[in-house]
């Protein structure tokens, strides 16, 4: 209701009368000594976080148990289930060189899998890693490439990490 009256005044125009019909204070970011682009800015950020909810990408447990296993525990002690994207190869290369930091190389036919992923603003240090099936690793770097292709996931922008069966 209060976002249906703001978007129904412009600067000062009727703020009061919008006021009371909302039952709350409304000032105008100009008041705040916020105007021009800044003021339009902020319209487009708030249209832009309240339109586009954040989406999620599902891994099959049946096709990776070992990375299923991973995640489970690894949110079971506290990691997050929304992550971050990062904006550059060079900030995933560095979160995979600090998660794999002192690691064991995985045994043969086998990768390690970090979570949070490298690719993201949560991965790197403090990762959980752990050996998993070659085939399995590959199988989620593909699904998370396509699910970032079809959901226009970039640089900082926020998704969920969930396994299904």
């Amino acid at each position: 209701e209060a976002k249906a009256c703001w978007n129904s005044i412009s600067d000062y125009q009727d703020l009061r009368t919008a006021s009371r019909r909302c039952g709350k204070v409304l000032i105008p970011l100009a008041a705040a000594g916020v105007g021009g682009a800044a003021l339009k800015a902020a319209k487009l950020a708030r249209a832009a976080t309240a339109a586009k909810p954040v989406p999620e990408v599902v891994f099959s447990r049946s096709e990776a148990p070992g990375l299923a296993g991973n995640f489970d525990d690894v949110v079971a002690a506290g990691k997050p289930t929304t992550l971050n994207r990062v904006a550059t190869q060079a900030q995933r290369d560095a979160n995979r060189r600090a998660a794999l930091r002192g690691q064991r190389p995985a045994p043969a036919g086998q990768s390690l899998d970090e979570y949070p992923f490298a690719c993201t603003t949560q991965g790197g240090a403090g990762a959980c890693v752990r050996a998993v099936p070659r085939r399995e690793q590959n199988y989620q770097g593909g699904v998370l490439s396509r699910f970032f292709q079809d959901n226009d996931i970039g640089p900082n922008d926020a998704f969920r990490v969930r396994f299904g069966p």
